[in-house]
């Protein structure tokens, strides 16, 4: 529906995000210290990760259209 509204590239095949990168959310969320090395990430927070994932990818694309039309 993203693509279809043209929030996301239509290039986009997957949504893709780094385990560093979820790292840094969940810990945001759970308030973990992400630098600590007793504690890891679990996924509890994996389909928030997603949603979150939809709103970096139409961020950057509405960004590079901006860009595009000058």
């Amino acid at each position: 529906m993203a693509m279809e509204k043209d929030y996301i590239g239509g290039d986009v095949a997957k949504l893709e995000g780094s385990d560093y990168y979820y790292n840094m959310f969940e810990s945001q969320i759970t308030l973990r210290d992400m630098h600590d090395p007793r504690h890891f990430p679990n996924d509890r927070f994996k389909n928030i990760f997603n949603v979150h994932l939809i709103k970096d990818y139409a961020m950057g694309h509405y960004i590079n259209k901006l860009l595009d039309k000058d």
